[in-house]
C-alpha cells in the first residue's frame, strides 16, 4: 500500500532532482481524463501552494472516439471541483491525418502540443505538463530500438524538454492506479489503448 505522504514526497523529490517547476510557475497540464492526467492533476494540487503554482488544465477533444465527451465532461468536472481554469478545444485528429497524410496518432500528438503552446502563451512562466509515467519510459525504449536507433533508443524520454515537463515519469502504473483508487479520484479509460492500430499498443 502506498500512503499518500509517500507519493507525495516522491513527487516533490522528482521534481526538485530534475527542476520541473519553480515558483510562481503556471502549469498548463495536458489533461486527457484518464488515470495518469487525473494523477498528475490532483497530486498537482496537493503541491500548488508549496510551489506558489498556478495550474491551467487543457483538453484537446479530437472527435475520434463515441465515448470522447465523457472525457472532456470529466477533465471538466475535475477543474470546477479543484478550482482550476480549464481549456476546452475539438479538432479531428482523423481529419488532420487524411490532410497532412500522416497517422492518426501522429496527428493527435500535433494537434495536442499546438493546443498546449497556444494556452501557454497566454501566461508568463508558463509550462506544459505531461503525464507519461514509468511504464511509458519503457515502451519508448523499446520502440525506439525496435525501429533502429539503436543506443539512442535508450535514452528515450526526458523529464523535461524545453517547455514540456514530465513530473510523474518515477511512478508506475501499479502506482498510479493504487493512488486513484484509495483517494476515489475518478477517470476514464481509453479504449483505443487496448487496441492494436498504434505501434505503441502493439
Amino acid at each position: 500500500m502506498c500512503t499518500k505522504t509517500k507519493i507525495i514526497n516522491k513527487f516533490k523529490s522528482t521534481i526538485e532532482k530534475n527542476n520541473l517547476i519553480e515558483k510562481n510557475d503556471t502549469i498548463i497540464v495536458g489533461a486527457s481524463g484518464g488515470p495518469d492526467s487525473q494523477f498528475l492533476i490532483y497530486l498537482l494540487n496537493e503541491v500548488k501552494d508549496y510551489y506558489k503554482i498556478n495550474i491551467v488544465l487543457a483538453h484537446l477533444n479530437h472527435l475520434h472516439r463515441l465515448d470522447a465527451n465523457e472525457d472532456e465532461k470529466l477533465v471538466i468536472k475535475t477543474g470546477e471541483k479543484l478550482g482550476f481554469k480549464t481549456f476546452i478545444d475539438h479538432k479531428s485528429m482523423d481529419d488532420y491525418a487524411k490532410k497532412e497524410k500522416i497517422s492518426a496518432e501522429n496527428a493527435g500528438r500535433i494537434l495536442r502540443y499546438d493546443f498546449f503552446r497556444s494556452i501557454k502563451n497566454k501566461y508568463k512562466n508558463a509550462k506544459i505538463a505531461v503525464a507519461h509515467n514509468k511504464d511509458d519510459q519503457a515502451e519508448t525504449v523499446l520502440m525506439r530500438i525496435i525501429r533502429g536507433s539503436g543506443l539512442d533508443g535508450l535514452r528515450a524520454m526526458d523529464y523535461k524538454n524545453k517547455d514540456i515537463i514530465r513530473p510523474i515519469m518515477d511512478f508506475t502504473k501499479s502506482e498510479i492506479l493504487e493512488f486513484l483508487d484509495e483517494n476515489k479520484v475518478s477517470y476514464h479509460i481509453d479504449y483505443t489503448n487496448l487496441e492494436t492500430d498504434y505501434t505503441r499498443n502493439k
